[in-house]
């Protein structure tokens, strides 16, 4: 759950778009969900390939791109809302992904 609450955080505590590229890349990175490395995959990708990159301030300068990543940007905010709504741990959500279900227990 901590990689969802912490691109959720991102939403209101970035400074600057750099932190924001930076801190998605490293949360990419960490998780097992590959749902959401796509969404984060999705949303640095727009950033990078519709940029034109000044090392001083690394700011969006494409405005017609805008909505492709604010579109991405919002789906990856969905997504994460919506698993810490589901309140499964991310291996379960992997696994299950992965066909694996939980063992049906009876009483016997």
């Amino acid at each position: 759950m901590k990689h969802y609450k912490r691109v959720l955080e991102l939403f209101g505590g970035c400074n600057n778009w750099y932190e924001w590229h930076n801190c998605l890349i490293d949360i990419g990175v960490l998780t097992e969900d590959e749902w959401l490395q796509d969404l984060i995959r999705a949303n640095t990708g727009i950033a990078v390939k519709f940029l034109d990159i000044d090392v001083r301030y690394l700011e969006p300068l494409k405005s017609n791109y805008k909505k492709a990543y604010m579109e991405s940007a919002i789906s990856l905010k969905h997504y994460c809302e919506q698993t810490i709504k589901a309140a499964k741990p991310e291996w379960q959500k992997v696994a299950e992904r992965k066909g694996w279900s939980p063992a049906n227990r009876s009483l016997e």
